[in-house]
């Protein structure tokens, strides 16, 4: 991957540089392969840079990047949206590597406790409520016709 900065703005209002640039690499980067390329090249922590965006166009290996890197946390903090995608976004030095084994062990566990929690229930059935009989529109007719005699009879 090769980095090439365009621009480079020192922005005092907000305490940070705002710079962007262009990467040609041969697949899209993630945010992560980014981070760390900043975090590298300009000696600063992973908190402190917020990626604008990636941009690439169909075909081409060349992507535009717009980032911002703060001086202190707390000035990105106050001025930057979090979104849960920057969230995902670990420092790699802090992750651990867990060896393969231990990760299969675990999932084996898991699906053998799902399968026990899963095993057939007998169903509970409360009270049927009787069901009224739906009527056609010539009985409803003939109903409404005997109330009609028997309210004139009682007149």
């Amino acid at each position: 991957m090769k980095l090439d900065i365009i621009e480079d703005k020192e922005n005092t209002l907000f305490n940070r540089r705002e710079l962007k640039a262009v990467l040609e690499s041969e697949v899209s980067p993630s945010r992560q392969e980014i981070m760390k390329l900043f975090a590298d090249k300009f000696s600063v922590d992973f908190g402190l840079i917020k990626i604008l965006g990636i941009y690439g166009k169909f075909g081409s290996k060349k992507f535009n990047i717009g980032v911002n890197i703060y001086k202190k946390i707390e000035d990105k903090n106050a001025l930057e949206v979090r979104k849960k995608k920057d969230q995902k976004i670990i420092d790699p030095a802090e992750v651990k590597e867990v060896p393969v084994e231990e990760v299969k062990e675990e999932v084996v566990e898991e699906k053998t406790e799902e399968v026990k929690a899963e095993e057939p229930k007998e169903e509970v059935k409360g009270p049927e409520e009787p069901k009224e009989e739906v009527k056609g529109p010539e009985e409803v007719k003939e109903e409404v016709k005997e109330e009609v005699k028997s309210e004139e009879v009682a007149e």
